[in-house]
């Protein structure tokens, strides 16, 4: 007797055609939702898969990364004098009509004292990040995938001042992301991406109308879940964080990228 072979499916290709089952057509939707909500809205929260898959950012690349963030040097220019917080600092200037790309050793930062009340009006220098770390594809990515997202037709030559920051909890002491409170950091755009969290719990990202009245609260939890905002339109903080454990110290690791004019 003959038996013959029933056909076996192995790729139902067919139902991604229709853009709500199909991965790349989610994505790019994502994308569209978080540039109009930059536009209208002033600010757009990320989750990390739309982010990776976006960015094509793999868990590889993320890894490489994540390292800069365990040799930072503190930050000794808190107000309350606190050993909270570690960061390093990098410049970059982006030529987008001419995709020319150039790095700064510029280790100076400034912010007046009516954007950072607690820390600004100074001058302050922080080491600049190692020149390798401008060589990491996660970063290239998320740099220039903000540009994307952002979608501002008017930034054709950018001046970008990006930071690496670990803030710290102890059993005896909290950690302030935020010790300004509700703030802006006077720029025209800004990236906040989660690059890991150990042992934290608080953290809780807040965006603001500019006479502070609470517009979206969100904790970023998974690594690349992010926040992109237009800093003219909105104001932000992040809440204190403590330990998950009190045996052992936490902390919350982010990288934050600002965007200018030229």
């Amino acid at each position: 007797m003959t038996v013959k072979n029933k056909p076996r499916e192995i790729f139902n290709y067919a139902k991604y055609l229709k853009p709500e089952n199909n991965p790349f057509c989610q994505i790019q939707h994502a994308l569209e939702q978080a540039t109009d909500l930059i536009a209208k809205e002033g600010y757009a929260n990320i989750a990390s898969d739309t982010i990776s898959e976006a960015f094509d950012i793999s868990k590889a690349e993320l890894a490489s990364l994540a390292k800069y963030w365990n040799d930072l040097p503190m930050d000794d220019y808190l107000h309350d004098q606190g050993r909270y917080r570690r960061r390093k600092i990098g410049h970059v200037h982006i030529d987008l009509e001419n995709n020319r790309f150039s790095v700064s050793d510029n280790q100076m930062f400034y912010q007046s004292k009516s954007i950072n009340s607690a820390n600004g009006g100074i001058k302050r220098f922080f080491d600049t990040v190692p020149s390798a770390f401008y060589h990491e594809p996660a970063f290239q990515k998320l740099l220039l995938g903000n540009l994307r997202v952002i979608s501002d037709v008017g930034l054709k030559r950018v001046n970008v001042s990006f930071h690496l920051f670990r803030v710290l909890c102890r059993p005896d002491e909290v950690g302030q992301a935020t010790p300004e409170g509700i703030h802006r950091d006077g720029h025209l755009y800004v990236g906040q991406h989660l690059i890991h969290r150990e042992n934290v719990s608080g953290g809780v990202s807040g965006i603001y109308t500019p006479e502070k009245k609470s517009l979206f609260k969100t904790t970023l939890m998974a690594p690349l879940d992010s926040i992109v905002v237009n800093d003219e339109k909105v104001m932000h903080d992040v809440s204190e964080v403590y330990c998950a454990d009190d045996h052992y110290t936490g902390y919350r690791d982010m990288l934050v990228i600002d965007y200018n004019h030229a």
